[in-house]
């Protein structure tokens, strides 16, 4: 798991390194808690970029995590220090 804000390489350098290990699909989980301009249209763009770059790599763009159902009770649960249990926080 990369963190982009927190951590290097970025997307295209660590696509890179994937496409080099021999991977062929590269799914992309966006780490933002709502759609804003970066989900709905810096994202895209620049996945379009590495799937020019790599033709032979399926790069799979899904929501961002605070799209999934129940996100939101999990961030209150764990705002509150109160824990949460529900599925997608335990993955």
């Amino acid at each position: 798991m990369r963190l982009p804000e927190l951590d290097t390489p970025g997307l295209p350098d660590a696509a890179a390194e994937l496409v080099a290990a021999g991977a062929g699909q590269v799914t992309i989980v966006p780490m933002f808690l709502g759609t804003g301009r970066h989900a709905r249209e810096d994202l895209p763009l620049l996945v379009d970029g590495l799937r020019a770059r790599f033709p032979s790599v399926a790069f799979v763009l899904q929501k961002p995590v605070g799209r999934t159902a129940g996100s939101s009770n999990c961030s209150l649960r764990l705002r509150w220090n109160k824990g949460c249990r529900h599925n997608a926080c335990l993955s």
